[in-house]
């Protein structure tokens, strides 16, 4: 990115902050995606045609001559802000869409010639979005991504949308990322094409859970393009959770080696209840589970949850073809433990507070939100408005009333950063494997020691007698 600054450089943000108000004004007399205009194969690019479909008494540039003009004043601006190191004797790597064929990439190096830049390299924009994520979390992405992993760049544009997939592989120990395909641009949006001057989202706006036809083709051309039927998702918000829930679970597994599992419980009501019982019976193959509450929206089946919880092996039922089922069953035969944090309240509270009252597990995270008591609200008012009233008080004999407006003490505190956040680690899920894993040691599965059969023959009768 350019460094530009000072008062000469500002001039320059002025002056192009006016022109494009102006050009706002005057629409058919304003270039616009000069750079887009490249790409056109169907076109001369070195004629002059911008601005398309002008007034006769406007004079015209061709897109290369456009973007030539674009990079000089760029050029202008840094030499005015860098007068002892031009912008010419900089290596300077511009950014060019994906779509950009063999030709359109040739013209953007003439256009940048034209300018009198000349060290340049050539690199696709969702490469250059990729790398300026790997610029923010540092030497971590190591950490996130491994070996087989592919990573979905998508460049959404005025024009097209393009999608790039960046493979991770391994040369000789180290990690090396490698652009393996860019996907299909998107043409059309309902046999609309899609234009420049319109957000791509825009064309999708009041669409939501209804077939909508996409003009798609593996080059930015109309020609050979196909159409598929898609339904947009009037909230992103759904797929979000179950992108977060899967990267926690595999991470619980990749950093246990697959013996522990992981649990999201996002509230103790109808989805909380759901989410336990698809991912909680599942797993009890696992030697221990992290049961997460964090966030959670508080309701009223956390009773339900810690009676399937607290259960513990007894015995084993082994079946005549070898088949072994804990007693009771389906029961989790290994430690848990509890993440929360400010966020979780009301039965949220109620869980991992029962949790360590019944010394079933260890909480770990932050202080819960303490926000015990529950409503009734079935007194509606003429107005179609609704009455409420606390109702539904907490007590047990060790704090009394004491959880309201105090939430979960966990027994072992662990904050998430901002800064960790931000470069994909989460602490106090980590905090979490940690513990279960040194309760595991502490407390492993009970395994059975079954031995040889009783003897069922007529002499061991004869014996036993």
């Amino acid at each position: 990115m350019l460094g530009l600054g000072g008062p000469s450089a500002a001039s320059f943000g002025r002056k192009g902050k006016r022109q494009s108000a102006r050009g706002a004004e005057v629409p058919l007399r304003l270039i616009q995606s000069a750079k887009s205009w490249l790409c056109h194969g169907g076109v001369d690019r070195h004629a002059p045609i911008l601005p398309f479909q002008s007034p006769p008494d406007v004079e015209r540039v061709s897109p290369i001559a456009a973007s030539s003009t674009y990079l000089a004043h760029l050029r202008d601006a840094w030499d005015a802000s860098h007068p002892d190191a031009s912008l010419a004797e900089q290596t300077i790597f511009l950014t060019v869409p994906a779509s950009f064929d063999a030709a359109a990439r040739d013209l953007t190096v003439e256009a940048a010639k034209r300018a009198g830049l000349f060290n340049l390299t050539l690199l696709e924009e969702p490469q250059a979005a990729f790398y300026a994520w790997l610029a923010s979390v540092g030497d971590e992405w190591r950490n996130i991504l491994k070996p087989g992993d592919r990573v979905l760049v998508c460049d959404v544009g005025g024009g097209t949308t393009d999608f790039s997939l960046i493979e991770v592989s391994d040369a000789q120990g180290n990690l090396q990322l490698e652009r393996v395909a860019v996907g299909d641009h998107i043409l059309a949006v309902n046999h609309r094409p899609l234009s420049a001057a319109r957000p791509f989202c825009a064309n999708l706006e009041g669409r939501a859970e209804t077939a909508v036809v996409l003009t798609v083709n593996d080059t930015p051309e109309r020609e050979g393009a196909r159409t598929v039927v898609v339904i947009p998702t009037g909230d992103e918000e759904v797929l979000r959770y179950v992108d977060w829930v899967r990267r926690n679970r595999e991470h619980v597994a990749k950093i246990t080696d697959g013996r522990m599992g992981y649990v999201h419980i996002p509230d103790m009501g109808t989805r909380g209840l759901v989410a336990f019982n698809t991912w909680f019976f599942p797993q009890l193959d696992k030697e221990g589970l992290v049961i997460d509450c964090r966030w959670n929206g508080g309701g009223f089946v956390s009773q339900t949850i810690v009676e399937r919880l607290r259960r513990s092996v007894i015995g084993f039922d082994r079946s005549r073809g070898g088949g072994v089922w804990t007693y009771p069953y389906r029961t989790l035969n290994g430690p848990f433990v509890v993440l929360t944090n400010e966020r979780a309240g009301s039965d949220g509270d109620i869980f991992p507070y029962v949790c360590q009252l019944e010394e079933l597990a260890p909480v770990i995270g932050t202080r819960s939100w303490g926000g015990v008591v529950g409503i009734r609200s079935d007194k509606d008012v003429v107005d179609g408005g609704m009455l409420t009233q606390p109702e539904y008080a907490w007590w047990d004999p060790k704090k009394g009333w004491g959880l309201e407006n105090r939430g979960v003490e966990p027994d072992v505190v662990c904050e998430n950063l901002p800064q960790d956040l931000a470069r994909g680690i989460d602490a106090q899920l980590d905090k979490g494997i940690e513990v279960l894993l040194e309760r595991h040691k502490a407390h492993p599965p009970v395994q059975p020691a079954f031995g040889p059969p009783d003897r069922k023959t007529r002499e061991a009768f004869r014996d036993e007698r």
